[in-house]
């Protein structure tokens, strides 16, 4: 197995065997058992997104032969495996994993009212960010890689505006399985206006072009609506690519490298501004997906 082949993670093995490791479960406030699959998860989206979110809203679902971690209130992601469908960058045939996450629209009043008393809203330069909702998969019949994503959203409203005004920041990571032989050359967030929304309309998107970091580093996300700005900083490596629409909400932004050893950990995110009429309903369709294909060749056991 690759995931051994490196120091690193031989020692994160010794302390899982030698006790380490988190508990089975942990009680929640009201009694019930957290699974520590859904432990490991909230300690990673706080570790890697600086997110403390909150292991009772999640539950494991079992679907289509895989298990996921999955918001209580969202749906149940639908997967589909695409072969040889692209060419990468460097012109090599991929497979792609493609992860549906059925609809979103902003929270409702009474939802805000609850996250406020809670104190779940966070104010970052006047955009008022609600609780996000994230997804993770915990099997993979493959093995070639895998990927967590999350997305919340943002209030962008301001006194004097003529309609209502959103972000919705989408973000993820991915990072090759534990199989021989593939790398991950890509993955990507993806949003589209939903069928049941009202008419959508750009207010802005982030990135707005190609950063390439040159090995690895950070990027910041920042984009405006009126008086009211919203941003997010995320670490990654290689490419961050966006692909706009010309339709509102219409964004896909890729990360670009190759990747094949289990710690190796890429970001990618967009942030995107739209805006609707008041009383319109708004809702997105989010997917989120990454590429993959082979990486050994004639002589040579493994990749990396």
């Amino acid at each position: 197995m690759k995931k051994l082949r490196r120091f690193s993670m031989l020692c994160a093995a010794a302390a899982l065997a030698s006790g380490a490791a988190v508990p089975a479960s942990a009680a929640s406030s009201n009694g019930d058992e957290i699974p520590k699959e859904i432990l490991l998860f909230a300690d990673r989206m706080e570790e890697k997104f600086g997110l403390p979110i909150d292991g009772t809203d999640y539950e494991l679902r079992h679907e289509g032969g895989e298990v996921w971690i999955v918001h209580k209130e969202a749906e149940t992601p639908e997967v589909k495996t695409v072969g040889n469908t692209q060419s990468t960058t460097d012109g090599q045939a991929a497979v792609e994993k493609v992860v549906a996450l059925g609809s979103t629209k902003p929270p409702t009043s009474v939802e805000v009212k609850r996250q406020q008393e809670a104190g779940e809203v966070t104010i970052m330069q006047d955009t008022e960010w609600y609780q996000p909702v994230c997804f993770s998969r915990l099997t993979d019949p493959e093995d070639a890689g895998t990927m967590d994503a999350c997305y919340k959203w943002g209030d962008m409203n301001y006194s004097g505006q003529t309609r209502q005004n959103w972000a919705f920041h989408f973000y993820g990571s991915c990072w090759p399985g534990g199989a021989d032989f593939y790398e991950i050359k890509e993955c990507y967030v993806d949003t589209v206006k939903h069928s049941t929304s009202g008419t959508l309309y750009w207010n802005d998107w982030s990135p707005r072009g190609t950063i390439d970091l040159s090995g690895c580093g950070s990027f910041t996300l920042g984009i405006a609506a009126g008086p009211v700005n919203a941003g997010w900083t995320h670490n990654s490596c290689g490419e961050i690519i966006p692909e706009k629409g010309s339709a509102a909400a219409d964004m896909r932004t890729r990360m670009v490298d190759d990747i094949y050893w289990t710690d190796e950990v890429r970001e990618v995110a967009q942030i995107i501004g739209i805006g609707a009429a008041y009383g319109d309903d708004v809702v997105l369709s989010p997917t989120y997906g990454y590429f993959y294909a082979p990486c050994s060749w004639s002589g040579f056991p493994w990749c990396g």
